[in-house]
């Protein structure tokens, strides 16, 4: 209730203090004028407070010359702003019915529907949206039996995309994605994405129980910095980072025999993402991580990451594929013996395309 009650008053905030087009404050001015002065004019006698008294008769001629010149001067003004608004209006339609938003929604942790991304866009995006919707749903007994499978489709919605902003000219078409997918196939859908211009990316809410754009403040809070000078010379490490959830050390342990390196989100929380000035930051410190793993000799970074999907997302979409040591992304499963028996390598480095890839302890 309390996280409902925080995002209604965040949203009253922004729209009581909106940026308003001044020839539509001009015309309410206008209105409240004329209220005003015909309320004034319609009055007859006399008003007293203590030794002051104003008189105003339908025979002052003088001071109703003067307020029907100001009926006049609002009327006219009110008229103009209501003519210059209406054109506005039509220009705006006209230019609104070229830009169109595409929404790319992925979908894979739910069996239903849910609530369309499409459809919960507020006004600051085009009317015109396209949906392509990713459907990752593979599930039985509450898991993926063919992860190969899925692979293809993150290929296919991006070049989907490719091929709907070919279709339109520059400047016309805008990107959102959001999606409640598996950590390995959110990483791969941000790595095929990054290339792609500017994203608007929401995330689920579980509490409000809707979409939401990335618009909270930054709190300042960052991850962990690694102490990498301690972790032994290895071609492969394991780079552990928690942003929503602990990420236990025995877990870990059903599936690798690697150096651990780790990174924990300050005042970690699974409702610590919504800025999306926090999760650049963040992202950064990813890849510097990566970097300086690099640096050190790895040539591979085997990745588990708890953590909501939008940073998912963000994270991959950061990952430079060209400079950066080839990447793993792993995929968590509290009900099996190993715990994370699977993950999807990525088209990064010198692996040309995505793979399923069995931890080395999976059966």
């Amino acid at each position: 209730m309390r996280g409902i009650l925080e995002h209604l008053i965040k949203h009253f905030i922004s729209w009581r203090f909106r940026k308003r087009s001044p020839f539509l404050i001009t015309f309410s001015g206008s209105i409240t004028v004329l209220i005003a002065v015909l309320g004034l004019g319609s009055l007859t006698g006399a008003l007293s407070y203590q030794d002051v008294t104003l008189e105003l008769t339908q025979s002052d001629s003088v001071a109703f010359a003067v307020l029907n010149s100001i009926v006049v001067i609002a009327a006219t003004i009110m008229l103009l702003s209501f003519i210059v608004l209406v054109i506005q209006f039509v220009l705006d339609r006209m230019v609104g019915s070229k830009q169109k938003v595409i929404v790319i929604e992925g979908r894979g942790l739910r069996d239903d529907n849910g609530v369309s991304l499409a459809d919960s866009l507020g006004s600051d995006f085009p009317n015109t949206r396209v949906p392509h919707i990713l459907d990752l749903r593979q599930r039985l007994d509450g898991k993926l039996v063919d992860p190969e499978a899925l692979i293809p489709k993150v290929a296919a919605a991006k070049e989907s995309l490719n091929q709907m902003r070919s279709a339109a000219s520059r400047g016309e078409t805008q990107v959102v994605y959001g999606g409640l997918t598996a950590v390995p196939f959110t990483f791969l859908t941000g790595v095929e994405f990054d290339d792609e211009g500017a994203v608007s990316v929401f995330d689920w809410d579980r509490v409000a129980e809707q979409w939401r754009p990335l618009d909270d403040l930054d709190d300042g809070l960052r991850l962990s910095e690694p102490a990498l000078e301690e972790m032994p010379k290895a071609e492969e490490a394991l780079l552990a980072i928690s942003v929503s959830y602990p990420i236990d050390d025995e877990d870990l342990a059903t599936s690798f025999d690697l150096p651990v390196v780790r990174m924990e989100l300050e005042g970690r929380s699974s409702s610590a993402h919504w800025s999306g000035g926090k999760q650049s930051a963040i992202a950064n410190q990813f890849l510097e991580v990566a970097k300086q793993l690099s640096e050190r000799g790895v040539k591979h970074i085997h990745l588990v990451l708890a953590a909501p999907n939008s940073v998912v997302f963000n994270f991959g979409r950061r990952y430079d594929k060209r400079n950066l040591p080839e990447i793993t992304v792993y995929q968590f499963e509290q009900s099996q013996d190993v715990r994370y028996p699977w993950g999807v390598r990525m088209p990064v480095s010198s692996t040309a395309t995505a793979r399923v890839e069995r931890s080395p302890h999976a059966a």
